[in-house]
């Protein structure tokens, strides 16, 4: 079973500009054993995936925050759901 602990979120204990620039995105896995799948990825990176996963084009401008909240989630969990 995979529970989304937080879907994305941005790390305190980084540096301003670091906080800025870097995502994080975790599920929970419980059943035969626990654990937390965590994703870490700077902003370019949580773009390019979001972009690739939306099929966007790089002209088309970057993508709106609540689909790269959305893509970094759908992202952990396929990998959560492959442990």
């Amino acid at each position: 079973m995979i529970r989304r602990v937080s879907l994305v979120h941005k790390r305190p204990e980084l540096s301003r500009e670091e906080f800025l620039a870097r995502f994080d995105a975790a599920v929970t896995v419980s059943g035969a054993w626990a654990g937390v799948i965590v994703v870490s990825v700077e902003d370019a990176l949580a773009t390019a995936v979001t972009d690739a996963m939306l099929g966007l084009d790089s002209g088309d401008g970057p993508a709106p925050a609540e689909d790269v909240v959305d893509a970094l989630g759908e992202l952990v969990n396929v990998i959560g759901g492959n442990v």
